[in-house]
């Protein structure tokens, strides 16, 4: 019965692919979104009120790129966002606690490849902001907040290139900045493969 328990979904996706800029550009969007609302308690006189539960999400991205013979431009962009809270019947009223985050960023590539090697180099900038709140159902206690916000920029390098049939190997290295420091990420992958079946 709907005043005891009651719930909604709601959720879109949309895609589109399209020629721009001797290039192409794709775009993806996807939102979902959820409420819940169930009775605080069964039977009692005067019904004490409702607990309600929430959730929301959107992210949406787009990317173009273009491949000139050889190289390949590539330029993409992506936004995220989410939301849950509550609403819980205590004994002086509600209790609310809500909490959020926004994310995004961009990224550019450029590609070179031939048949036995590719080299990509690209920057890479993300922010994120984290948000959570509780505000209580009576005083003396009083509301409570946290937040913390996160700004990444990142340089980054990667050559890959094919020893004969079964050897391969990839070095690569990132400089990323945050919070006024640098953190260097060194990485090396030297693969091969005897057979089929092993690697």
């Amino acid at each position: 019965e709907s005043s005891y328990l009651r719930g909604t979904t709601r959720d879109w996706l949309a895609k589109l692919e399209v020629p721009a800029l001797g290039g192409e550009v794709r775009l993806l969007g996807y939102e979902s979104r959820n409420d819940l609302n169930a009775t605080a308690a069964a039977g009692a006189e005067p019904t004490p009120g409702h607990n309600v539960f929430e959730w929301h999400s959107r992210s949406l991205g787009g990317e173009w790129s273009r491949t000139f013979s050889r190289t390949t431009l590539r330029f993409r962009g992506w936004s995220a966002t989410t939301d849950a809270g509550s609403a819980w019947a205590a004994q002086n009223g509600k209790i609310a606690m809500t909490a959020t985050r926004r994310d995004g960023g961009a990224v550019a590539t450029v590609e070179k490849s031939s048949a036995v090697a590719t080299t990509i180099a690209g920057l890479r900038m993300e922010a994120s902001h984290t948000a959570y709140r509780i505000d209580p159902d009576s005083s003396p206690y009083a509301a409570m907040a946290l937040s913390a916000s996160t700004t990444v920029t990142t340089v980054f390098a990667e050559h890959a290139r094919a020893l004969g049939g079964r050897v391969d190997f990839k070095l690569g290295a990132s400089v990323g900045a945050a919070t006024g420091s640098l953190h260097l990420g060194p990485r090396a992958q030297l693969r091969w493969r005897p057979s089929a079946q092993f690697t």
